[in-house]
């Protein structure tokens, strides 16, 4: 019987330090285990290890002992192998873990507003001296029309707050001067922009069409505030130059595009 004892005890002691040689090499082959980890799955064992060889060396009854101490060690060592399972899987959130990509965003939008004819697209307006402020629904009714305009963005977010937008839009205009004389304006603009949180700022070169007066060229400027999602106000500010010729004359004329109004914007 004693020999039975010692033998399963030498079992025990081999299986210890199997377990042991195997964890050294899985931890030397896998760098990207936590360093503290491996200190810990060592500290555990080597303790194990030491309070096993001293009953084994030391103890009156050393058969008993080791009987006593290999009961405990043979669910400790298995304890071992589950923990360094888990801690493995812990580890592999370092290889799977990547930086997010940045996404391109596409988006769409409408925008009707009201602007500011200038005196080359004004209706004819003859204001009388007694009249006052009574006149002034006429006189902005001479001076305003209404601009569309269909627009498509690409936006690139730089971080949380800020992103660059670039697009292309068309707009279009009827502005009528009396029962005989109406100018149907087509407006064709590539644009470039800054988002900043709620705000937009974008800068567009406007390419004009016109069967009336020809073509033309100019800038725009708009500043675009988010109040919802879907939902902003602009705010424009920029010019439209014509020239044609007319019986041999040379006519130039200007087309305000200041102005504000509404944008409905969908993004996909």
């Amino acid at each position: 019987m004693n020999r039975m004892k010692v033998l399963v005890c030498l079992m025990i002691l081999g299986s210890l330090i199997f377990a042991e040689e195997t964890e050294s090499d899985s931890s030397a082959l896998n760098p990207l285990k936590p360093l503290k980890q491996q200190k810990i799955l060592s500290s555990i064992k080597n303790t194990f290890s030491y309070k096993a060889n001293t009953l084994l060396s030391s103890s009156p009854n050393a058969t008993e002992g080791c009987i006593n101490v290999g009961c405990c060690l043979i669910p400790l060592i298995g304890g071992i192998k589950i923990g360094e399972q888990i801690f493995a899987k812990d580890t592999t959130k370092y290889d799977t873990l990547k930086p997010a990509k940045k996404k391109w965003n596409f988006s769409i939008e409408y925008s009707g507003g009201i602007c500011w004819t200038g005196e080359d697209f004004a209706k004819p307006f003859e204001a009388s001296p007694i009249a006052g402020l009574w006149q002034l629904p006429a006189y902005l009714e001479a001076h305003l029309y209404w601009l569309n305009s269909f627009e498509g963005y690409i936006n690139y977010p730089i971080d949380k707050r800020w992103a660059t937008e670039f697009g292309i839009g068309f707009g279009w205009a009827q502005i009528r001067i009396d029962s005989s004389c109406k100018y149907q304006l087509k407006l064709f603009s590539p644009k470039l922009g800054v988002n900043v949180s709620k705000h937009s700022i974008i800068a567009a070169y406007i390419y004009a069409e016109s069967m009336e007066i020809g073509s033309g060229s100019g800038f725009q400027i708009s500043h675009n505030y988010c109040i919802y999602k879907f939902f902003a106000l602009k705010f424009n500010f920029g010019k439209v130059y014509y020239s044609f010729e007319q019986d041999n004359v040379e006519y130039k004329m200007t087309q305000p595009l200041n102005g504000f109004g509404v944008v409905i914007r969908y993004q996909l």
